[in-house]
């Protein structure tokens, strides 16, 4: 039996990512991709994606809102922008 798949953060907001999240997880996710394109506006794609320790093809991914933001980049971007971007409290 397939799993069933997981909706991505682009799914649950309208308007990805300027609009309003249908959940807290998502807004999570929306929030650190504004950092996410921030970052990547600076430095560019690849610049950022060295940054962060990361694939560009991941980032990409991640600011398309096709996939969920992983620790490993929350990590890696606050280490790059020498600040937090987990947004807090959840």
């Amino acid at each position: 039996m397939p799993r069933p798949r997981r909706e991505s953060p682009a799914d649950l907001v309208d308007g990805w990512p300027a609009g309003e999240a249908s959940t807290p997880e998502a807004e999570v996710a929306r929030l650190i991709v504004l950092d996410l394109r921030a970052g990547i506006a600076e430095h560019g794609v690849r610049g950022f994606a060295e940054l962060v320790g990361m694939n560009h093809a991941t980032l990409l991914a991640v600011s398309a809102g096709r996939t969920w933001p992983s620790l490993q980049l929350i990590v890696g971007m606050e280490r790059a922008l020498g600040r937090a971007v987990w947004p807090r409290p959840v």
